[in-house]
């Protein structure tokens, strides 16, 4: 956590911390990223999501507040195109 130090004209110090620059997020197709993809992963992340991040053109929205990165709703969309395989 970087903290700046300030001395006033009468003498006071100030600290000032913070948890640093806010870091930008891109989309692989350059666009700065607002968005991460919120599809459960399996095997040994299971209970975990992607969260790669995505920009607003890229998210494929899956539903009520969730959006999925391009790989993952291409995904699931073959799965659906399988019968009995759900995304």
């Amino acid at each position: 956590m970087p903290c700046d130090v300030f001395k006033t004209k009468d003498g006071t110090t100030i600290i000032a911390c913070s948890r640093g620059p806010k870091t930008r997020h891109y989309c692989t197709c350059g666009r700065v990223a607002r968005f991460q993809c919120d599809c459960p992963l399996s095997g040994l992340k299971e209970g975990q999501t992607c969260d790669r991040w995505i920009c607003g053109v890229c998210k494929q929205s899956v539903g009520p507040d969730r959006d999925y990165c391009p790989v993952h709703a291409r995904l699931a969309q073959d799965q659906q195109a399988l019968p009995g395989v759900k995304p």
